[in-house]
């Protein structure tokens, strides 16, 4: 099963014993706290760590330079260079992990293609959410709608 990583922004904090604190903020003083980065598993969060504004911004400039690797091209970016790309039926606890892509494949013709396919198969599961845009289209014995 695949652990889902985040940040929250929120000044409201529970489990405050089992979480850890940047060096600006305790389970004593969260007056600089201004939420917390987090991996949870499908029986509740793993780890908690609160953060003051500050060193959110240093975590997520760290984060931004870590490399992966593109999915479709196979080459390594930093992650602020890329994507994770999840499908409209992504469930992260049934174990799916989003596709990496990177910004020059993610205006490619191969994830543009694969971006349509999902819209195609969101539509053809969801159908009825589309019925206002069905309405707009004239019938065969209908004139069509000018623009003016």
């Amino acid at each position: 099963m695949a652990n889902e990583t985040g940040y929250r922004a929120t000044r409201s904090f529970t489990h405050l014993d089992e979480s850890d604190y940047c060096e600006h903020c305790s389970k004593e003083d969260l007056t600089k706290a201004v939420g917390f980065f987090f991996e949870r598993d499908s029986c509740g969060y793993v780890m908690k760590y609160v953060v003051c504004e500050p060193c959110k911004v240093a975590c997520q400039e760290a984060e931004g330079k870590q490399p992966v690797v593109c999915h479709d091209c196979g080459q390594t970016v930093e992650r602020k260079d890329s994507i994770e790309w999840k499908w409209y039926d992504f469930y992260a606890p049934q174990g799916d992990e989003p596709l990496v892509i990177c910004n020059t494949c993610k205006v490619a013709e191969k994830h543009q293609q694969r971006v349509a396919k999902d819209d195609a198969d969101y539509r053809f599961e969801f159908p009825n959410q589309f019925e206002d845009d069905i309405d707009d289209i004239p019938d065969d014995d209908e004139e069509p709608l000018e623009d003016d």
